[in-house]
């Protein structure tokens, strides 16, 4: 019930075409064969994130959907929201972190305050760790490689190696600033570090042949669905 009600919050944010949903649908169909999200969405919001909402429910945020530079980042990513709904992470932080009477008594507020309660929410470094492992065997088992999962930790940590000092940048390039100020997005929720890197780094098997986590027609539409649906309602205001 509550995860109802937070996806409730989203009031029209979440995006559905023909051609992006059944990209989700296969992205979903490969990385959680068994199901066990109750429902996986994409959310017309422009933040580097995705959550693991109560009651078996994931929300993809367009905006990482837009900072991902192939669908496999986007199947570690998801593999590790996964992670988080088997080990019931989620509900356990929110009873940690704002108490049972807060969760019985339905986290009422304003539009988007849930939210931001489970984008606050911090997991703890073993149940992060044990997520990234689920994600890693599910990426295992879809035949998917995990090296674009740790590119995405290393771009979404400022301080990784690699990350360099410049400000400057040429016409239609980012900024290091730009880059950090998406981090920080993903960041507030999803601590990152070097050891994560280095996680899927290592359990990439230079002696197996990967699959793309879908075909690149599949990616465009998944990515160009907020876009393209001219029904979903528009970013502004959401209050987060």
């Amino acid at each position: 019930n509550l995860g109802d009600a937070m996806v409730g919050d989203f009031g029209g944010r979440f995006c559905a075409t023909p051609q992006g949903s059944a990209a989700l649908k296969a992205l979903t169909t490969r990385i959680d064969p068994d199901a066990n999200a109750r429902s996986i969405e994409v959310a017309n919001i422009p933040m580097v994130n995705a959550v693991a909402l109560p009651g078996r429910r994931i929300v993809i945020f367009d905006g990482l959907l837009q900072q991902a530079k192939s669908p496999d980042e986007v199947a570690g990513v998801l593999g590790h929201e996964l992670g988080h709904v088997e080990h019931r992470d989620t509900m356990a932080a929110l009873l940690r972190q704002l108490g049972l009477s807060v969760i019985l008594g339905g986290m009422n507020g304003t539009a988007g305050s849930n939210i931001n309660a489970l984008l606050s929410l911090s997991y703890g470094r073993e149940a992060e760790h044990e997520a990234d492992l689920t994600a890693i065997a599910k990426m295992r088992a879809a035949n998917i490689s995990p090296l674009p999962t740790a590119d995405f930790f290393r771009r979404m940590e400022p301080a990784l190696p690699g990350k360099g000092a410049k400000r400057g940048r040429n016409k239609g390039e980012r900024s290091d600033l730009e880059d950090e100020a998406q981090a920080l997005n993903w960041l507030a929720s999803h601590p990152s570090s070097a050891s994560r890197y280095a996680l899927f780094a290592d359990a990439h098997d230079t002696r197996r042949t990967y699959a793309p986590a879908l075909q690149p027609s599949e990616w465009r539409a998944l990515r160009t669905m907020c876009a393209s649906d001219k029904k979903v309602k528009p970013v502004g205001a959401f209050g987060l």
